[in-house]
């Protein structure tokens, strides 16, 4: 895993140039901090008009650099913002692996504490970065009842994938994927884009089975959403910024499996950036004051 965290890291810091962005063609804006919207166009918006235009969402995406203060401190309003909205949200986290969910059930419950939850998910073996990063987000779920959901694949399938891919995989290993759709080209291309640009070569079968890789996470995270949802009860989703940008990764694979559903992205940029610098990447934008040096 600590091999496909790496690559979601390098993919999320080449983000803003894959092959063939979508163009803009508006009026150059540059974000200074606040929300911006650019399902049409760009537009501010203030925290309360924000937080209700998520919530007539069915999932809401919302995409971190993994050790960003500022991308943690977005989620946390967001979430905590949409319950006191009174939506009633399932937080699903790409931190834990789909064989821990009964232990997040039972952490939730009351029945388990916050140490004894990550020593049970496996959570520093298997995630790693601080966990204080992330625990308000399950510490309000707890206060309010509300489920946590263990989105990602195991990471033995993963490695196992990377290693021998997909045809390589014994029957009983296959019968633990989801529907898996290799694609889109764009996606691939991206993908190849980041590799290059780390001197590791395209042509070779390596890639091919990191591809598979990556679409197996993010097609695991996108059924374990999906199977978390229902008309009541919206999902909130916690992942690297590389599984949401630009709709390739989760997005467009949630819509494949529930095409009327409606799901949102948000990212965040840097008070300064400019509009058609990032713009494609999502839904909506949180331009954070960009870190003091």
């Amino acid at each position: 895993m600590r091999f496909l965290l790496l690559l979601s890291v390098l993919a999320a810091s080449c983000a803003t140039a894959p092959e063939g962005p979508p163009q803009y063609d508006g009026p150059e804006v540059v974000l200074n901090e606040g929300v911006w919207d650019f399902r049409d166009g760009v537009s501010k918006l203030g925290e309360p008009e924000f937080l209700q235009a998520l919530s007539e969402y069915d999932f809401i995406v919302l995409g971190e650099s993994h050790d960003s203060v500022e991308d943690h401190a977005m989620q946390a309003r967001v979430y905590s913002g949409l319950i006191e909205l009174g939506a009633r949200p399932a937080l699903g986290m790409e931190m834990f692996q789909r064989p821990f969910q009964p232990v997040l059930v039972a952490y939730v419950a009351g029945e388990l504490d916050e140490a004894q939850m990550l020593a049970e998910t496996e959570y520093e073996a298997r995630w790693g970065f601080d966990p204080g990063f992330y625990s308000p987000l399950w510490q309000a779920a707890q206060v309010a009842g509300l489920p946590v959901v263990a989105l990602n694949v195991r990471r033995e399938l993963t490695k196992r994938v990377s290693a021998v891919g997909v045809d390589g995989l014994s029957e009983t290993e296959r019968a633990d994927l989801p529907e898996l759709v290799f694609g889109p080209d764009a996606y691939r291309n991206w993908l190849g884009q980041v590799f290059a640009a780390h001197g590791m070569s395209t042509t070779d079968a390596r890639f091919e089975r990191f591809f598979q890789a990556q679409v197996l996470w993010d097609e695991t995270m996108a059924d374990s959403a999906v199977r978390a949802w229902s008309e009541q009860q919206p999902v909130v989703i916690i992942v690297g910024r590389g599984h949401v940008e630009r709709g390739w990764g989760i997005p467009s694979r949630i819509k494949r499996r529930l095409p009327n559903a409606r799901v949102a992205t948000v990212v965040t940029a840097p008070a300064g950036t400019a509009a058609s610098e990032v713009f494609g990447l999502a839904d909506f934008i949180v331009s954070t004051r960009a870190p003091s040096s």
